[in-house]
């Protein structure tokens, strides 16, 4: 058999940031189509059950590691929803997921996006609150967004955040030094 070639640097980086995601989520399963959701997000892909089209991944690197990945798709000016956001095991407490999240909010800022969504479990509404700035979506938000595929999971609570410079999240400029990898597993995804 031939060999086979080395994925593209975007299809590898891809691959990685599944690997974190699946990390970080136990799987999202469509209901309708047995589907895990979550590398249908990275991927960019539908089916007749789930449209995860248009949807974007992103990763942050340090000294050439995926160390904290995120999906996010744009809906237009008026919204963005950021369903998937996770760092490493070893590397959480260390303030990527906060740098992520601002690059993110930049990058939507730049394209006029006005809000963004996601969706958080309740151990982590209060985190989502304090520290990046959103709040629960009331029901006139909700029904405003009603029109669009925004994707909600089971348990959670769509909360919201409208993009401004002075609503960005704000972080620490100490991460310049973050330490590199002793010996770099990835745990078994239960």
């Amino acid at each position: 058999a031939p060999p086979r070639a080395k994925p593209k640097k975007p299809q590898k980086s891809l691959t990685v940031a599944l690997q974190v995601l699946q990390e970080c989520f136990n799987p999202v399963i469509e209901p309708r189509s047995g589907k895990d959701l979550i590398p249908m997000m990275v991927y960019n892909q539908s089916s007749e059950a789930a449209d995860c089209s248009g949807f974007y991944t992103v990763v942050l690197r340090c000294l050439k590691e995926v160390r904290c990945a995120a999906t996010f798709r744009v809906f237009g000016e008026t919204v963005a929803e950021l369903p998937l956001i996770g760092t490493k095991f070893q590397y959480r407490k260390m303030g990527l997921c906060r740098r992520m999240v601002r690059v993110v909010e930049e990058l939507l800022l730049d394209l006029g996006v006005k809000r963004l969504v996601l969706p958080a479990v309740p151990t982590v509404q209060k985190t989502w609150a304090r520290a990046f700035g959103f709040e629960k979506c009331d029901t006139s938000d909700r029904l405003g967004l009603s029109h669009l595929s925004i994707l909600l999971f089971p348990g959670t609570t769509l909360m919201r955040k409208d993009l401004s410079t002075a609503t960005l999240t704000k972080f620490s400029e100490v991460l310049a030094d973050l330490p590199a990898p002793a010996n770099p597993k990835t745990p078994a995804n239960p």
